[in-house]
């Protein structure tokens, strides 16, 4: 049986552990030398396990209580750095000149839902699991039909990406990323069902858990060595929808199983301030290659260590920025102290 770890803090070790990976995997997204290798394994869980452990994570409260901890915690943030942060120069000088298009532009895509695509995204995910935990017949039958709209949430992606075929070149988001967020739905619903039922459990555990992972690296690479498998979350771009299904849920399997059979301090600070790694990752990544300039080493390293070590230290610099801001503004990163 495998028994949950917590940290000093009471938190559940794994799930810092697993949403930690995910953002150090965002890292990896972000910094443009990803070696194809390493965004083939974790592309399949990165996102939709972030989703996965958010349902986890989530407490039903009355809808007005709901409503006002999504404002606290995801919309406050949503705003300050999707707007207020990028209120640069670039955006107010032109005003004095009487020229409102840069903070129109900046506006209309704060306003949308564009900006930091996964904020929102998450947001309009947690409204329509408020609508549903607020469906009387739903609530009561909890265990029943949640397996079922997490099903239907999933599989609704083939009718929607079939009927839109668009190649993820020409891909313009709805509003608020709300087509994307009814199939971030499904892992968010299957997380909450993974609470609820004691999931932890039934995690692997010791040489299992290790064996596990290997299985499905091997797997993964060989069907992306063979097939055309590529997928992009964000755009609902599947060219084989049911591969990536059958490996995002194997992969969150696999993570969560092996997250639980480690302690790591790092890796736990930085599961737990991934919304401010959202926020800033890419203010960082600038600040190391074009000021620091890191580009020069990719000449010298092999992008198998470039990408893992500029994304440690990305990492190391958001950690150190979050410590006064939990200790003095935690708000803008929707914490509480």
């Amino acid at each position: 049986m495998c028994v949950q770890n917590k940290n000093a803090s009471g938190r559940i070790a794994w799930i810092d552990n697993f949403r930690g990976i995910c953002a150090f995997c965002v890292l990896l997204a972000h910094c443009g030398h990803c070696p194809i290798l390493y965004w083939q394994l974790y592309t399949p869980f990165f996102l939709t396990g972030f989703f996965f452990l958010s349902g986890y994570c989530y407490k039903i409260r009355a809808p007005k209580d709901a409503f006002v901890k999504i404002f606290k915690s995801l919309i406050v943030p949503y705003f300050f750095f999707a707007f207020v942060i990028n209120l640069g120069r670039s955006n107010v000088l032109p005003i004095l000149s009487g020229d409102f298009n840069p903070i129109s532009s900046l506006l209309i895509d704060f306003i949308s839902g564009i900006k930091l695509w996964f904020i929102p995204c998450l947001i309009v995910v947690q409204i329509y699991f408020i609508i549903l935990t607020n469906i009387k017949f739903v609530r009561r039958n909890v265990k029943y039909i949640f397996p079922v709209i997490s099903i239907i949430c999933m599989l609704a992606m083939f009718v929607i990406r079939t009927e839109q075929n668009i190649s993820r070149f020409e891909y313009q988001p709805f509003p608020w990323y709300c087509d994307t967020a009814f199939f971030a739905l499904g892992f968010f619903v299957l997380g909450y069902l993974a609470k609820i039922n004691n999931w932890d459990r039934f995690l692997l555990t010791g040489r299992n858990a290790f064996m596990a992972l290997l299985f499905y690296c091997l797997f993964v690479a060989f069907f992306h060595k063979v097939s055309d498998v590529e997928f992009h979350f964000i755009t609902n771009y599947y060219s084989s929808l049911p591969f990536f299904l059958f490996v995002s849920l194997l992969g969150i399997y696999v993570m969560a199983s092996v997250c639980n059979q480690f302690k790591s301090k790092y890796i736990q600070m930085l599961g737990s301030n991934t919304l401010l790694l959202f926020a800033i990752n890419w203010h960082i990544f600038i600040l190391l290659t074009k000021y620091c300039k890191f580009d020069n080493l990719l000449g010298i390293i092999p992008d198998y260590v470039w990408s893992l070590a500029v994304s440690a230290v990305q990492a190391a610099i958001i950690l150190v920025i979050s410590v006064p801001i939990n200790k003095y503004i935690p708000w803008v990163i929707g914490k509480t102290k």
